[in-house]
């Protein structure tokens, strides 16, 4: 802190043959870094979700392209009508509750990527995202905090052999927006509980273990606060609460 200004800095020696001739020193204030790291996730997210519908189409026109192959004309035309009306019903599901088209695309992103994942994700009947609420809620940290939320469940559920599911709430309050993310996977140990936002802890091998860390860390930034339920007979629950701002 200089001044009362948080800053971020970096001290790296300069190294010559002969030893060390000085010290290169960057500073850059707190906010921007974070700010900056905020973008990033968020395009990583971003990023992460139109792979996954790519990734979906492409293996939807190997199908279409073997039914072609073979004249089975019939199917054909019941395979594309199948798709479509599904595309259509997950995009009316979506777009009923969620009157924000970047996280109404986000979120309908994230159905292609569970897809892919196989896991069955769901948004519940009673989440609400109202036109007017993005001018009190930054839509793109609400999108660093969802995606991290989602792919570490994904990701968590690759284990299960049977059904997977997940299901996400995002419900408005007169003060604050909560978000309510669950599955039914494996629980997570309570002496666990407090270890999984530390950066760099992670069960899931090396290059793990930065998503939740950064996902708190976007929450203390908005005065935001997190919970964590977890048992083997209900699964684990992440239970987010975001202060709304003025309008």
């Amino acid at each position: 802190s200089i001044n009362g200004l948080n800053v971020l800095a970096s001290i790296a020696p300069l190294k010559t043959a002969s030893g060390i001739n000085g010290l290169l020193i960057t500073m850059n204030e707190a906010n921007t870094v974070q700010e900056m790291a905020k973008r990033l996730s968020g395009v990583t997210n971003y990023a992460d979700t139109l792979r996954a519908q790519t990734h979906e189409f492409m293996n939807k026109m190997h199908v279409i392209k073997g039914l072609i192959y073979t004249n089975d004309i019939s199917e054909l035309k019941k395979y594309i009508s199948d798709i479509t009306d599904s595309s259509k019903d997950d995009l009316k599901e979506i777009n009923s509750k969620i009157h924000n088209p970047v996280l109404a695309a986000f979120l309908f992103g994230k159905k292609s990527r569970a897809q892919e994942k196989m896991v069955d994700f769901s948004l519940t009947e009673e989440s609400d995202f109202p036109e007017e609420l993005a001018n009190k809620v930054d839509v793109h940290e609400l999108i660093v905090i969802i995606g991290n939320l989602l792919e570490n469940y994904f990701d968590i559920l690759q284990k299960k052999k049977d059904e997977r599911l997940v299901t996400l709430a995002i419900i408005p309050y007169d003060e604050e927006l909560v978000i309510q993310v669950e599955n039914n996977g494996e629980a997570i140990a309570q002496e666990d509980i407090d270890k999984i936002f530390v950066k760099g802890y992670t069960t899931k091998g090396q290059g793990h273990g930065f998503g939740l860390a950064l996902l708190k860390q976007h929450l203390d930034s908005m005065h935001g606060k997190i919970q964590v339920e977890s048992d083997e007979l209900n699964g684990t629950e992440f239970i987010v609460e975001i202060p709304l701002k003025e309008d």
